[in-house]
């Protein structure tokens, strides 16, 4: 949430507008898991860039990406009509600068179908 209120601030300062928190929304979450470092070169350069799976569910990541969203990038996360989640490794990912990775998060407008 802080990044999102830096961003906002960011668009402000620069005269943009600030986002539309009006209407359906659609979220995508990318997050980025650096493969520990326990395993071994070849298995680490096997799993660069390949889905991940285990914890965090995503169902719990999409629920606390959302609500810290909440009148940042929407009024309420009830807006959100549809929605991707990705949990990827990396083996490029310093784990001391990135120890629990990172996530992305993408808000756009759901364009209504006519």
């Amino acid at each position: 949430a802080a990044c999102a209120r830096r961003a906002l601030a960011d668009r402000e300062a620069e005269g943009m507008p600030p986002w539309n928190l009006e209407g359906p929304k659609v979220v995508k979450i990318l997050a980025w898991k650096a493969t520990p470092k326990s395993w071994s070169k070849k298995k680490r350069q096997e799993h660069h860039l390949a889905l991940c799976i285990g914890k965090p569910d995503n169902d719990n990541m999409e629920k606390v990406v959302w609500d810290a969203l909440n009148g940042i990038a929407y009024k309420d996360d009830s807006q959100i009509g549809k929605n991707f989640a990705e949990k990827w490794w990396r083996s490029d990912l310093d784990d001391t600068e990135y120890p629990c990775g990172y996530v992305e998060v993408r808000v756009f407008d759901l364009e209504r179908e006519k």
